[in-house]
């Protein structure tokens, strides 16, 4: 949630340049995997999200031309998810021309921007027609774009003299059957070690029943020996069984692995692939900043997964860009401080500690931690009681939050706040690690621990209520065993460690798990980090660290809360992989509700997608006089509702992770949130659409495409009554 934030420091056509620059990046990663990988393994809900924002955006700051561009690609879009037409060659080549246009119209100047010459208009009218022909294509058409594509996504297997060309996705299959393989392995040796042990507790049976039978006599002792002797040769026939299958087992498991380790290593590919763009990038930065700086690979042979190495590309590109414009010096400044004029970046690629580790360094400014202070609360990011009790390394988490710079003045490659929040999200979505060293005067380094394949994951395994999750080893700091007298911080769960204070996160409750009865007079905890944040996560017990195959959960199912991933234990177990992100905003906003709302106002809760949006719904009700809280999508606005108490919820529909319509009616199924007035405001205004979002349990439902803001006042007005001036 972003609450208090203040945008109106922002023209609206400032923060509809920041919305294209953000969301131009979802497109630019899609197409990306579109060329690399085929067009089956495009998320085509992120890109046709990002072209539906953009769309929003232009419309609400009048950018008309931006409008048609971003709806027609959307359009397109659509029709691909919908299968109604196909993804080739020419439609990626019209897909990016249309991008190329969205950046070229963002880039123009506050007059230029909303007044397009006839040349403009004709521009975007022919882009228009190319992209609404694409969309109204048959999907199973003779020609023979979409291979084209599936060819350029072809991986390339080397063997000697001799390569083999096999497509991506079935190498993405083969490897998932190797897995599932290697589990099936795994489970046959733990039931031969069962089967060893049962049969131990039968060798036993059978001698104590052999010392009964010797002290009998008579024919009834006859026939028991007999019985005896039969049962000594069947148990003597399950022997030899086990034993072969355990030799079939020794010899099995061991070829899997390798099977499972080769087909891993043709997914690997040399971070040289793509190193070599680097040197020319920092050369055409550094001269266009008027700025001297070298580039030192180390570790360019170091190997990652594929998938891993393709999305690493727009990061890079950002951390050497930031390390140029915010770290190295100007020539003059460097031979002051009596540097060298020639500043050094650094990018050390290797595998550490079961990770891949990429360390990206410069030797310039370092970070000023109190322009970070002062810009924050410039911004209202953060509360001055808050900022008195920040240490210096606390401020550089502020580096990483969407919309934050420290330039005053916009430049063309800074002041926008976009780049940083976008190198956390890549690592995030791959459920690695983002942390910042610097040094004032000696350089600032930034590291990214990432997992060494997306096909297997390194997890430490804990029993919650009685089942089995696993958390990344990647994002596991430490183990700790405290008495539950500890866990507590002037009346919140919280533990007091030497190096600060952490918030501690009951598993049972958070999964919303019937707990078993207490383990004890001690807790056994998993602390989790990203950064400076940290969370520990309370836990039955730990069950060890392992390597698993990760199963993606089914997209239909939407974002689950906490949950990650899907994997099996060795015996076929299902269990569920942590989401950390989500355990960190969930410490983040747990704490109780406040009851005291004496002079607090009208508070209204804002959620949406777009910034742009959100700026101009906290304008238009802030002025009106109403308290307004920000929420970027519906898993935030949840977590808001559950922390304070608004008076009114005005939303979205569509949204990631969560949309608009999923948060209403969870609302409405909610007791205490059940009578939360609702307004919806979206693009869709179809009497359907409207129709929905009634039925979901909305009170209001308006149109973006007519938005008015005495409409919308008059709306809140109705349903909540008019804000109460100051001093009344």
């Amino acid at each position: 949630m972003s609450g208090g934030k203040d945008l109106s420091e922002y023209s609206m056509l400032e923060l509809f340049r920041m919305e294209v620059e953000h969301q131009s990046l979802q497109l630019e990663e899609g197409l990306r995997q579109m060329t690399t990988q085929g067009a089956g393994a495009v998320d085509l809900e992120t890109m046709m999200r990002a072209a539906h924002s953009i769309k929003g955006a232009a419309r609400m700051v009048g950018v008309q031309l931006a409008t048609r561009v971003a709806h027609a690609m959307e359009d397109l879009l659509v029709a691909a998810q919908r299968g109604e037409t196909r993804l080739d060659a020419e439609a990626r080549e019209v897909l990016e021309h249309g991008l190329s246009q969205l950046r070229a119209i963002a880039a123009r100047d506050d007059t230029t921007v909303t007044e397009p010459s006839e040349a403009d208009e004709m521009a975007v009218a022919e882009l228009e027609q190319r992209l609404r022909t694409l969309a109204a294509r048959e999907p199973d058409a003779g020609e023979s774009g979409g291979d084209e594509i599936a060819a350029e996504a072809d991986v390339e297997i080397k063997s000697g003299s001799r390569a083999l060309r096999i497509a991506a996705e079935r190498l993405e299959r083969l490897t998932l059957l190797v897995g599932e393989t290697m589990v099936e392995s795994y489970a046959l040796a733990r039931h031969l070690d069962g089967e060893l042990r049962r049969h131990q507790e039968e060798g036993q049976l059978l001698y104590q029943l052999r010392q009964i039978v010797a002290a009998l006599e008579g024919r009834e002792a006859q026939r028991l020996q007999h019985f005896l002797q039969r049962l000594e040769g069947y148990f003597r026939t399950r022997r030899r069984r086990r034993e072969r299958l355990e030799q079939i087992q020794r010899r099995l498991t061991p070829v899997v692995e390798q099977l499972h380790h080769e087909v891993l290593d043709i997914r690997m590919r040399p971070f040289a692939d793509i190193a070599a763009a680097l040197p020319p990038l920092v050369a055409s930065l550094a001269e266009r900043l008027g700025k001297r700086a070298e580039l030192v690979l180390q570790g360019e042979q170091t190997r990652i997964d594929r998938e891993i190495l393709e999305r690493l590309a727009v990061p890079l590109k950002h951390l050497i860009q930031n390390a140029l414009d915010h770290g190295v010096e100007p020539p003059e400044e460097r031979r002051a401080a009596g540097k060298a004029e020639t500043a050094v970046l650094r990018i050390h690629t290797r595998h550490r500690n079961g990770r891949l580790e990429i360390e990206v360094a410069d030797d310039g400014r370092g970070i000023d931690r109190e322009a970070l202070r002062r810009r924050a609360l410039q911004q209202r990011l953060v509360a001055p009681e808050v900022a008195a009790q920040l240490s210096g390394d606390d401020w550089l988490e502020f580096l990483f939050m969407p919309g934050f710079s420290t330039r005053e003045q916009v430049t063309e490659l800074s002041g926008r706040g976009v780049g940083l929040d976008v190198v956390r999200d890549m690592v995030h979505s791959l459920n690695g690690e983002l942390t910042v060293k610097s040094e004032p005067g000696r350089g600032t380094c930034f590291l990214l621990a990432l997992p060494l394949t997306l096909a297997v994951m390194r997890v430490l395994l804990v029993e919650i209520a009685g089942e089995p999750y696993a958390l990344p080893m990647v994002r596991v700091e430490r183990l700790l065993k405290v008495s539950l007298g500890m866990i507590d911080i002037q009346g919140r769960h919280g533990l007091s460690l030497e190096d600060g204070e952490v918030s501690v996160l009951d598993g049972a409750r958070l999964l919303e798990l019937e707990s078993p009865a207490p383990l004890g007079e001690e807790a056994a905890l998993v602390l989790v980090r990203d950064g400076q944040r940290r969370v520990a996560l309370r836990v039955d017990r730990w069950l060890g660290v392992r390597e698993i195959a990760l199963q993606s959960l089914d997209r239909g199912l939407g974002k689950i809360p906490h949950v990650f991933a899907a994997s099996q234990l060795d015996d076929g177990t299902p269990f569920l992989v942590l989401d950390v992100d989500d355990l960190l905003r969930s410490a983040e906003t747990s704490g109780p509700l406040p009851v005291d709302r004496e002079g607090a106002g009208l508070r209204i809760l804002v959620v949406d997608d777009s910034m742009t949006v959100r700026a101009l719904l906290h304008q238009t009700l802030t002025e009106a006089g109403y308290a307004v809280d920000l929420a970027e999508d519906g898993v935030d606005a949840w977590s808001a509702l559950h922390t304070r108490h608004y008076d009114l919820l005005l939303t979205d529909v569509d949204m990631p992770r969560m949309d608009g319509i999923e948060l209403i009616r969870k609302l409405r199924a909610e007791g205490r949130l059940a009578r939360l007035p609702v307004i919806v405001l979206s693009y869709k205004g179809r009497e359907a659409d409207r129709r929905r979002g009634l039925e979901a349990g909305a009170d209001r439902y308006l149109a973006k495409s007519e938005f008015e803001s005495t409409l919308l006042l008059r709306a809140v007005g109705d349903l909540i009554g008019e804000p109460v001036e100051a001093g009344q």
